[in-house]
């Protein structure tokens, strides 16, 4: 039997657009930036 491994949200169980290297949704993602809770990450402004 073979099954296909998505990547998922470990927050939501959302499978599409998910960051790889964190784990969450590109939603979860931009809410937890803007506050401040992920560390090195900021708004891109140019």
């Amino acid at each position: 039997m073979f099954m296909k491994v998505r990547n998922r949200c470990v927050l939501t169980i959302r499978s599409r657009s998910v960051f790889s290297s964190y784990k969450i949704s590109r939603i979860i993602f931009r809410q937890k930036a803007i506050t401040g809770l992920l560390i090195g990450v900021k708004k891109a402004v140019w």
